[in-house]
């Protein structure tokens, strides 16, 4: 910096007015801006200072085959800025933030394609079309206004909370006063009053391949669309249902829903890969940008409750991957703040619980386990125990035994060993 530039002078200024700066040689940290003294040095001062096989790689970079070395190298992955970017920063993240900043109109799909055009014109090589996708995701996420400018970021300064100081904390006494609704109950327990379902809630039915849990789904949104009774649970019925089935291809899920569903009169949509103009569009949402379209796509709709068959074949993530989690119960939690209650099925591990981490289940507020009954040859029938996991409400959810055929429709059995016996279950 010289002695004679103004305090406060932001960092993408001095690098449009200097070229390269040199920070002081202290440890950094990766959410602390350098308080300086900064130094300027020239294309060809930054060069030298790199290693031989650092400026190697560089000339490999900058410049095309059998091209003359001897031309000044620019700085590395950037093409001079068009007059109107003034980036806070001389990478090509920065570029594109303070580029996205100034298009961003509140349409996502418009601004990530006015992002990459500028990414491929600009930066050499480009950062990448899931980069963009990235930051305008930043932007939707955060509900920046239409070319709202974003903080500056000042040397030896830090970015600033939106919120005002002393906004977080609630008082416990005036929250304890409000009158708050309590959820309304979607299913219940017909013998115990005891909600299996609430409004704005996050549940799992999970089960070694095989189990039933897909028609148990089925079963699920035909007491949720039509009310009555299946097995031990009974709803009002009346509710909006969207089916998100990522496995069955369209003959067999137009087969299940016809036995164990029926008709809807409009109160079931469903989205399959199969169903789709193009199967390749069909969400992943682990992905920022597909959970935004889905969330847009659902908007007329209003659905009271999303069923996700499975969590691998609709999030399509490694769950074992506790980062991609996060993504993923976060964007449960949204669901559930709209008030959507989420019924997702999902497959259980080797070692007899859900697939992958438990970070799964920590919003849960059901969990049902479905698992063969003693003596269960697979193939003769349908057969499971519902058991259950986790139940945050509390309340009195019995576990039981339930069988389906053709002949009988379904059945709650007890154990089938001597002694044993069964009822007529209610269903469709």
């Amino acid at each position: 910096m010289k002695s004679d530039d103004p305090i406060g002078i932001t960092l993408g200024d001095a690098l449009k007015k200097y070229g390269h700066l040199l920070p002081p040689p202290a440890p950094r940290k990766p959410d602390v801006i350098h308080p300086g003294p900064y130094k300027t040095i020239s294309d060809e001062e930054w060069f030298h200072m790199q290693t031989p096989a650092r400026q190697a790689e560089i000339l490999k970079l900058m410049y095309p085959p059998h091209g003359d070395p001897t031309i000044r190298p620019l700085p590395q992955y950037r093409k001079a800025p068009p007059p109107e970017i003034r980036g806070q920063g001389e990478g090509r993240h920065q570029q594109l933030l303070t580029r996205c900043g100034q298009i961003w109109d509140g349409d996502y799909d418009s601004t990530l394609e006015k992002l990459i055009e500028f990414d491929q014109e600009y930066h050499d090589p480009p950062h990448g079309e899931k980069h963009c996708a990235d930051v305008v995701g930043w932007f939707a996420k955060n509900n920046k206004a239409p070319n709202e400018k974003g903080p500056d970021v000042v040397l030896g300064s830090k970015e600033k909370f939106k919120s005002p100081l002393g906004s977080w904390l609630v008082d416990g006494d005036e929250f304890l006063a409000r009158t708050i609704q309590p959820r309304k109950a979607l299913v219940t327990d017909s013998a115990t009053r005891a909600v299996l379902f609430y409004a704005n809630s996050i549940n799992q039915v999970f089960a070694f391949r095989g189990a039933g849990k897909s028609i148990v789904m089925n079963c699920l949104l035909h007491l949720l669309i039509n009310g009555g009774e299946w097995l031990r649970f009974k709803s009002e019925g009346g509710l909006r249902v969207l089916l998100m089935d990522g496995e069955l291809p369209e003959a067999q899920l137009h087969e299940r829903l016809h036995e164990f569903s029926g008709a809807s009169q409009g109160g079931l949509k469903i989205l399959a890969p199969d169903l789709m103009p193009n199967p390749k569009e069909f969400p992943a949402l682990s992905v920022f940008e597909d959970q935004r379209r889905f969330l847009k796509e659902i908007e007329t709709f209003k659905p009271d409750v999303i069923i996700f068959d499975t969590l691998k074949r609709c999030f399509r993530f490694d769950t074992n991957d506790p980062d991609a989690w996060l993504l993923v119960n976060d964007f449960l939690v949204e669901l559930r703040s709209l008030g959507i209650c989420t019924v997702i099925a999902h497959h259980e591990g080797k070692n007899g619980t859900a697939r992958g981490l438990t970070d799964g289940d920590d919003n849960l507020d059901v969990s049902i386990q479905l698992t063969k009954p003693y003596g269960h040859v697979p193939g003769e029938d349908l057969a499971f125990k519902w058991n259950y996991s986790k139940v945050r409400h509390g309340g009195h959810l019995p576990e039981f035994e339930a069988r389906y055929t053709l002949e009988t429709g379904w059945v709650i059995t007890d154990d089938p060993r001597p002694g044993g016996g069964g009822q007529d279950a209610p269903g469709q």
